[in-house]
């Protein structure tokens, strides 16, 4: 059985922050061929840089996939800059094999870097898309003046420098 990292090798991440980057392996068993419905197990340093999954646990246990591949995501950085090492781990009955996903925490990496483009993006994109739907079905609503008005849910947020977008609908 052999263990490959196939994505986030080298990370860098912001401190106290939560990671969009996947850390993944690919198992391949004797023959080389993917290592389906496999236990691969992730596990954090206990101290010093470090954080924890998603369960709020330092250790993540994922099956492969039919194409051999594991993966973790969202990890929550502590505020310890430097660099850690994530243990990746398969083991079956014959044997056990393990191998290192080098990252990084740092202290010169706003927080702001890592969140807020991606977040702020998809904000605009959404306020963009709204305006023109909104301006095509005011168009071609022949200019009426009978069109409902739909505003975002409140339980939405946005980023303060823009208002909520609107979607003007009229009839067909």
């Amino acid at each position: 059985m052999t263990i490959e990292v196939v994505e986030g090798s080298g990370a860098v991440a912001a401190r106290d922050s939560v990671s969009p980057q996947r850390f993944a392996v690919q198992v391949r068993d004797a023959s080389g061929a993917p290592a389906s419905s496999v236990t691969v197990q992730f596990r954090l340093p206990s101290e010093g840089p470090s954080g924890d999954f998603a369960s709020g646990s330092k250790s993540e246990s994922v099956l492969t996939g039919p194409d051999g591949k594991a993966f973790v995501r969202g990890i929550r950085w502590n505020s310890t800059p430097g660099k850690l090492d994530i243990l990746v781990r398969v083991a079956n009955q014959t044997e056990r094999v393990e191998i290192i996903i080098p990252a990084e925490i740092s202290a010169a990496l706003p927080i702001s870097r890592q969140v807020a483009p991606k977040s702020a993006k998809k904000w605009i994109i959404l306020a963009v898309v709204s305006g023109a739907t909104a301006a095509g079905l005011a168009v071609a609503s022949g200019g009426k003046s009978t069109p409902a008005i739909t505003a975002v849910p409140p339980a939405a947020s946005l980023p303060p420098s823009l208002g909520a977008p609107v979607i003007t609908i009229g009839k067909p």
